[in-house]
């Protein structure tokens, strides 16, 4: 399976835009290949949630490094 380069370059702006917090933005596809469209929809339904909750994914950093390190 080879994937558009279209596609990847929708997928690349959308999830910088993810990790600028700006979760207003969706990947329209309009692609056969099945895994393309999942990624896409995963993306887009992540994006969907933290919309509707944007606390919902709050961590606590120190934590986190915490676990990491050990």
């Amino acid at each position: 399976m080879q994937v558009p380069v279209e596609l990847l370059t929708k997928i690349l702006d959308f999830t910088g835009a993810l990790l600028q917090g700006d979760y207003s933005r969706r990947i329209i596809t309009d692609y056969e290949e099945d895994l393309a469209t999942q990624i896409a929809d995963n993306l887009n339904k992540f994006a969907d949630k933290m919309q509707v909750d944007p606390n919902a994914h709050e961590f606590d950093q120190q934590a986190t490094v915490d676990t990491f390190i050990e």
